[in-house]
C-alpha cells in the first residue's frame, strides 16, 4: 500500500505493487501487466479523525507492525473488507500481518500486508 501524492488522506495500492495470491490464482500489478483494482483506503475519517479500525491504517499512522493471529476472531480493527473479500472468493482470511516502511523510507509512505489462508 503506498499514498498516492495527489490524494494524501488516501491509502492506495500502486500499480507496481504486486498482489499474488497462488490459492486464488490471483496476480494483479507487478509483472501480471494488470491494474490492481482494490478501491482506497483512507487514513482518515469524515470527520477528521485517524483511521484507526484497520490494519493497514493503523500499521502506517502509528509505525508499528500489527500481527493479527485470528482475524475473524479479532474485535479491535474492521475487518469488513476482508470478509467480503472472502465471500466473494471463497477465501478464508486466518491471519493478517501489516509492516510499516522502515523510517529511512518515510519519503514514500507504504505499508507490507500478508495474509494467510486458504479456500
Amino acid at each position: 500500500w503506498t499514498i498516492d501524492p495527489d490524494q494524501y488522506r488516501t491509502l492506495r495500492r500502486a500499480g507496481y505493487q504486486p498482489v499474488h495470491t497462488t490459492s486464488l490464482r490471483l496476480h494483479m500489478g507487478g509483472s501480471s501487466g494488470l491494474p490492481v483494482n482494490f478501491p482506497p483506503v483512507p487514513l482518515e475519517l469524515a470527520d477528521g479523525s485517524p483511521n484507526l479500525r484497520m490494519v493497514v491504517t493503523r500499521s502506517v499512522l502509528e509505525d508499528r507492525i500489527i500481527n493479527i493471529p485470528a482475524a475473524y476472531a479479532d474485535q479491535e480493527f474492521d475487518f469488513s473488507g476482508t470478509r467480503a473479500f472472502d465471500t466473494r472468493t471463497g477465501y478464508h482470511s486466518r491471519s493478517l500481518l501489516a509492516v510499516p516502511p522502515p523510517r529511512s523510507s518515510m519519503r514514500t509512505k507504504s505499508a507490507t500486508w500478508r495474509c494467510h489462508g486458504g479456500p
